[in-house]
């Protein structure tokens, strides 16, 4: 994600997220909401956007389709708060991103197809603990007018250089209404 993008989130994180009506959030809105949610916690509501970008899977099949990936990010406020990428490598570019269920996986792995999908969350932004999907799934509703609508459960492990003291898993979970990112709108044919 450009830090341009995760500085905007951080800037308007405590005004954005008090806002009730998620349907009214527009394509030309800064932020949309999302919610991490995981076991034994209270869901918490945060800022969510999505970017576009050039897609090269690697280690996909040479005839692996996709020329367009999808970025979508979720952050809960504060120096407590989670950083969640889930991305999608493997759409065509010109076309909406198409509904139904993705599958979380880890990237290289051989059964890479158009519904394969990735993700990584950092826990506690004031000290990441970086964690990588392993699996899950990712339920989209679909690009509607701008923003991307669905929902997410992913099973993520603890990254190789993070400190042993974090759990060595995490299993997340929610939903998101994000608008195309300022920075991504601008370079949008």
């Amino acid at each position: 994600m450009r830090k341009a993008t995760l500085f905007l989130l951080l800037a308007i994180a405590p005004v954005a997220c008090s806002h009730d009506d998620v349907a009214a959030i527009s394509r030309s809105a800064p932020a949309g909401p999302c919610s991490i949610g995981a076991a034994a916690e209270a869901s918490i509501t945060g800022l969510a956007t999505y970017s576009e970008l050039p897609a090269r899977v690697p280690n996909a099949p040479r005839n692996a389709p996709g020329t367009r990936g999808l970025t979508l990010t979720c952050l809960t406020p504060g120096a407590g708060g989670t950083l969640l990428t889930l991305m999608l490598p493997a759409l065509s570019a010109g076309k909406t991103a198409s509904p139904g269920t993705y599958h979380l996986q880890r990237p290289g792995d051989h059964s890479f197809d158009e519904r394969s999908a990735w993700g990584e969350a950092l826990l506690t932004v004031s000290a990441p603990a970086r964690y990588l999907a392993v699996g899950g799934t990712i339920q989209l509703q679909g690009e509607i007018d701008g923003i991307l609508v669905g929902s997410y459960q992913v099973a993520l492990l603890r990254g190789p250089d993070v400190d042993p003291r974090y759990p060595e898993q995490q299993v997340l979970w929610g939903a998101f209404r994000a608008p195309l990112a300022l920075d991504s709108a601008a370079t949008r044919p």
